[in-house]
Order: C-alpha cells, then structure tokens, then sequence
C-alpha cells in the first residue's frame, strides 16, 4: 500500500512540476516577443471623446497583452478610460498603438479599425453625438 502511495505522489509531483514548467515557458516566450506597432488617425469628427474611450478601453480589456497609444507628448493606457481621455486626442491625431503579448497582432487590428473609425461600435459612438451648428 506505501509503495502505491508514494508511485501516486511521485505522479502527482511529477504533473504540477510539467504545469509549472509549461507555465515557465510561456511566460518567457510572451517577454521575448518584440511589441507590435500600428499608426492611426482618429478620423472621428470629435476626437477621442469619452464614449469612444469606452469603447477602447473596453475592446482593449478583451486581450490579455499589454496596449499602450502613445501620441508626441505622452502614452496611455489602452485599458484606462481616464488614460485615454488625458491623451486629448483631436480629429487628425495621429497615435502609435504598441502592443506586446500573445494576442498582439488581433489587438493592433480590432483597436485600430475602432479608432480608425472602421468598426460598427465607433461608427454608432460617431452617430450618437450631437450636431453643433
């Protein structure tokens, strides 16, 4: 019965010491990936106003990797409305979106349409603003 015992533990030991190291290793290939990077141009009338922050932050929250928009005097946060907002991002701002990590590649494509003015979420945020004659 202890011979089972300790082949069982062995086992046991011997699986959370592969899931340890898997983890290891993957941590380590997400720190080697060099960032990705992306211009863009808020072609929205409006700039980088709040509701279309919102949507940013909340598109940018759906990956696991590290956004940053940076434009000629500061960088933000892509997962912080305030972040976003404090960019003060007119119409025709050109940003620098830099993203590292796994998903890096899907992030710079989903939050550069959005920005860009491409998506259904921005066209809508676009849409709902009030005309001022």
């Amino acid at each position: 019965m202890l011979k089972h015992l300790r082949g069982f533990l062995g086992f046991i030991k011997n699986r959370h010491l592969e899931s340890f190291q898997e983890i290891i290793i993957e941590k380590a290939r997400e720190s080697m990936q060099q960032p990705m990077t992306r211009e863009v141009s808020i072609r929205n009338g409006q700039g980088l106003h709040l509701r279309l922050a919102c949507l940013v932050a909340e598109e940018a929250q759906k990956f696991s990797c590290s956004i940053q928009l940076a434009n000629e005097q500061q960088t933000a946060d892509a997962k912080s409305i305030l972040d976003l907002i404090l960019l003060a991002a007119g119409p025709g701002t050109s940003l620098t979106v830099e993203a590292s990590g796994r998903d890096a590649c899907q992030a710079l494509e989903r939050l550069g349409r959005l920005l860009e003015g491409h998506h259904p979420a921005a066209v809508t945020a676009q849409a709902d603003q009030p005309r001022v004659s």
